[in-house]
């Protein structure tokens, strides 16, 4: 039964999404309180908290989380 499911989220998913109009995308204002930017391996433990509804990631070499 899951396999089903899968393949028919597989099929009708395209379309569903191209039906949509616009996506507003966020943008990353430094000093917003719903706003974290990661820059640091450290900002990545950040990603559950529910404040936090942007984030805004900086280029970089997070190594291993």
């Amino acid at each position: 039964m899951r396999h089903v499911l899968l393949v028919l989220f597989c099929l009708l998913a395209p379309q569903v999404l191209a039906a949509e109009d616009s996506l507003d995308i966020p943008v990353c204002t430094l000093g917003a309180p719903d706003t974290k930017f990661i820059q640091s391996l450290g900002d990545w433990y950040a990603i559950n908290d529910s404040r936090y509804r942007v984030f805004c990631v900086s280029p970089g070499d997070y190594g291993e989380l």
